[in-house]
């Protein structure tokens, strides 16, 4: 009896994160300045831990702009995530959240922030 109670709480400890995943959307873009990838960017994507409940926003620009960095990072802290939405906010720089709400549609891979009224879309 103590080996399969042994086993059954090995087994739950092993298996605590056995949904968490990333998702990662790439290639991403502002719907309202262009219909595709910007050629300007090395890279633009949103990555997403199921396990922590965060996502970040990654901008790396081939040139740095005049009135920024290279590298943009924006971190959300998110509250709600299934298979198809996952529903959140910006977090400050001190951890903060910000009342700026931000919806991910997973299945059409697209961000909005209504409140800022800003909506990317990935390829």
């Amino acid at each position: 009896m103590k080996k399969l109670l042994g086993i059954v709480v090995l087994c739950l400890l092993l298996s605590g994160n056995a949904y968490a995943k990333e998702i990662l959307l790439e290639k991403c873009f502002l719907l309202a300045a262009r219909d595709s990838f910007d050629n300007r960017l090395n890279y633009f994507y949103f990555k997403i831990d199921t396990s922590k409940k965060t996502m970040n926003s990654i901008v790396n620009w081939k040139k740095k702009p005049d009135n920024g960095p290279k590298v943009h990072i924006v971190k959300y802290k998110l509250n709600y995530i299934d298979e198809n939405i996952a529903q959140g906010v910006i977090v400050e720089k001190n951890g903060d959240a910000t009342s700026f709400e931000v919806t991910v549609d997973l299945n059409e891979k697209t961000i909005s922030m209504t409140d800022l009224n800003i909506y990317y879309k990935c390829q």
